[in-house]
């Protein structure tokens, strides 16, 4: 049993690090494009107060805030695609047949964009951020939505299975150092 749970664990953790541009520093979602970063942080306020950096939980509504670090960005345009992953491979094309969003490059002077978007089926997805200085960067990040926390749900059913195996494994030991000492007691 622990065996298994030891090779499971390290798998669900590879498969959640396997985010592309988007990584955690410092308990904040960061975004990569080209030598520029943004802050990146999820939400979904139907369900929930809590941020997501990486795959979103359920389908619906969902906000995505992207905050510039770096002050020039703001005198760049960027522009943001999200899109269905449907295995066709998109090259630097911001727009795609299974895009549910699109926001053509423009100046954003406050450093900050604001998306709002309602994701319809659960799925694997891909975002891709460009910013158009000259020549366009592009950043794709693959997500899952709908798909819930694979990680958590994981390490949670390890612990009742775990927990189980040894309530049982006591309870059995108990029980029997119960049943071995009855004769010796009725021998008294």
């Amino acid at each position: 049993m622990m065996a298994l749970v030891a090779h499971i664990i390290p798998a669900a953790v590879r498969e959640g690090h396997a985010h592309g541009a988007v990584s955690m520093e410092a308990d904040q979602c960061k975004l990569k494009v080209d030598s520029y970063f943004m802050h990146f942080t999820g939400y979904q306020p139907q369900s929930s107060r809590a941020e997501f950096c990486e795959d979103i939980p359920e389908v619906g509504r969902t906000i995505i805030v992207l905050d510039f670090v770096d002050q020039s960005l703001r005198d760049i345009p960027v522009s943001v695609n999200l899109a269905r992953d449907d295995g066709a491979r998109t090259g630097d094309t911001m727009y795609t047949p299974s895009s549910i969003l699109y926001i053509p490059p423009k100046k954003y002077p406050n450093g900050t964009i604001k998306i709002d978007v309602n994701f319809e089926q659960a799925g694997r997805y891909i975002g891709m951020v460009a910013i158009e200085n000259g020549e366009r960067n592009v950043a794709k990040f693959p997500f899952d939505v709908g798909r819930g926390w694979s990680l958590i749900r994981l390490l949670a059913w390890c612990l009742v299975l775990v927990s189980a195996a040894i309530g049982t494994f006591l309870w059995t030991w108990r029980r029997n150092a119960i049943a071995q000492n009855l004769p010796a007691a009725s021998e008294k």
